[in-house]
């Protein structure tokens, strides 16, 4: 199905000039779209008045049904924005207070998550453990069931914090799991049913609905698909029950009777209005970038509100432009498709000179400064680089002269900006600097500030604190053996063997620093990954 144009009858209401785009150069922004495929479908909005829609491929390659705009489809993450205006509204109606303890709503919650406030959980800066990582470091994929119960059972059995709330921003889905718990506990009614009465009725959006088991699908919904080792398209297995998080399915015109929703104020206020758009702060009072389920970027002359989805089978994007009133939202049942770019796109034609929802932050000079002598990637040393603060690892090495930096499993080229900092995948931004010591660093540019990955060599010569044996995580539920031969260090885990590298006597590194292991003592070790911070493991005898 091509692009339907319904810009003629509606320009003439429309108090700002939207430019003209023909159908053509917007369906090409879909033309790899193959019609026996999984595919996508968009609309773009002028303060709820859909202006171009459009669906492309297969909703469900069994029954060949199409894929239009009146396709739903599963939101995932871009979820978090219906959960984020509930929470905003018992705030309003002075049913919680934001600054308030979790643990005042949840309070059979271990006294670790006592510092943790709503707003925390909101902003995602609460130092909370990530129960996707956490699943899938037990050797889980997402073909397991995972009901609430195991999740909440995860989130009871931490001893521990990732690190301080408020120090850092760190997108971490268990928090807008824990505020749909909070949801429910205040209105006694199920989540899904709350956001069907108070946001989804209101806002006119009668084909969304928040739903728990995922892989139950009705007609008119998209099902999901991933591509096979041979190529081909096959369902996705995606099996974990969830909402808060993620879970709503919806179509690209609901989404835009949201956006129309939510400038109008008709559902929860003006000042809910405000509220969502509030960006977030650390304890320090730095800002960041994400607000109420939402990334709120205000730096680029106009406001770009936006927020990506991504499960297995299913991607998302939805862009406002809130003082323009423009929206864009993009939605495919396909793994091998980046919305964003696709929206990105659809930005470009239809407003023209728009802020870019891909915007890179811009570094403060000052800031870069104060690091000490900022020198190019190109000339770090290549070895291995160590936040001190949360254990966690960068790897540089070079090839024909450029940095390749490995992280959080994986291994990159990065490119360079024309302020000399890189750029990896994702948005990551990475500078290179020698402290006033003389010691170099790596530095990664964050919502929460500059991290910091000192120089520690490039490995040592052996892991003296380690002791081969049995280890047993209460915490995470799993039981690894950490062993050592001939050609190093290895750790057995559900999810299989990893080879390990003695970075330094007390730290050992696994592949494209994906994780580190941090002696503690003669018979413990805690690990350490990107939103799994400080589990420990003690030794079994």
């Amino acid at each position: 199905m091509t692009a339907t144009k319904l810009f003629l009858a509606l320009t003439a209401a429309i108090p700002m000039a939207t430019p003209h785009v023909e159908p053509k150069d917007l369906d090409a922004v879909f033309a790899d779209i193959k019609p026996d495929q999984p595919g996508c479908a968009y609309a773009v909005n002028m303060r709820g008045k859909v202006l171009y829609q459009g669906g492309f491929g297969l909703a469900d390659l069994a029954t060949r049904e199409p894929i239009t705009p009146a396709t739903r489809f599963e939101l995932a993450s871009t979820s978090k924005q219906f959960t984020a205006a509930l929470i905003l509204m018992l705030a309003q109606e002075r049913r919680l207070k934001l600054a308030a303890s979790i643990r005042t709503y949840l309070p059979e919650l271990p006294k670790v998550y006592d510092p943790v406030t709503v707003a925390d959980l909101l902003h995602h800066t609460s130092g909370i453990r990530e129960y996707f990582d956490a699943f899938r470091a037990r050797g889980d994929d997402e073909s397991k069931p995972h009901s609430r119960e195991e999740v909440l059972a995860f989130v009871m059995a931490q001893r521990g914090l990732d690190g301080p709330p408020g120090r850092r921003f760190s997108y971490v889905n268990t928090n807008y799991f824990l505020l749909a718990e909070i949801v429910e506990r205040l209105t006694g009614k199920p989540f899904p049913d709350v956001a069907r009465e108070r946001l989804f009725m209101p806002a006119g959006m009668k084909e969304t609905r928040a739903t728990l088991d995922t892989t139950r699908l009705i007609a008119g919904d998209a099902r999901g698909y991933q591509i096979a080792k041979n190529g081909s398209f096959v369902a996705a297995a995606w099996t974990w029950q969830g909402y808060g998080d993620r879970g709503v399915r919806t179509t690209v015109g609901d989404l835009a009777l949201w956006h129309g929703a939510s400038l109008a104020a008709t559902t929860g206020g003006k000042a809910l209005e405000v509220a969502r758009l509030v960006n977030g702060k650390l304890r320090s009072g730095r800002p960041v970038d994400y607000a109420g389920g939402l990334f709120v970027d205000n730096r680029q002359g106009e406001r770009v509100v936006s927020h990506s989805g991504l499960v297995v089978g299913n991607r998302a994007m939805d862009v406002l432009y809130p003082d323009s009133g423009m929206g864009i939202s993009v939605m495919c049942n396909r793994d091998d498709i980046a919305p964003a770019e696709r929206a990105r796109k659809i930005a470009l034609l239809v407003k023209p000179g728009a802020p870019d929802p891909g915007f890179d932050r811009a570094i403060d000079p000052a800031e870069m400064k104060r690091l000490g002598q900022i020198g190019d990637l190109r000339a770090a040393p290549d070895g291995y680089y160590r936040d001190p603060l949360y254990g966690q690892y960068l790897i540089v090495a070079h090839r024909d002269g450029e940095p390749i930096v490995s992280y959080n499993m994986r291994a990159e080229k990065v490119t360079r900006r024309q302020d000399g900092i890189y750029r990896a995948r994702r948005g990551v931004l990475l500078s290179y600097a020698i402290a006033r010591g003389g010691r170099a660093r790596v530095v990664q540019w964050t919502e929460s500030g500059p991290i910091l990955y000192n120089y520690v060599g490039t490995g040592a010569p052996g892991a003296k604190q380690f002791r081969p044996g049995r280890y047993r995580s209460d915490e995470l539920g799993v039981t690894v053996t950490l062993s050592r031969d001939s050609n190093g260090w290895t750790l057995n885990t559900p999810a299989g063997a990893v080879p390990l590298v003695a970075a330094l006597a007390d730290d050992l590194v696994a592949p494209n620093a994906a994780f580190s292991l941090h002696a503690t003592g003669p018979q413990s070790f805690t690990f350490h990954t990107v939103n799994l911070n400080r589990l420990m493991f003690r030794w079994l005898p």
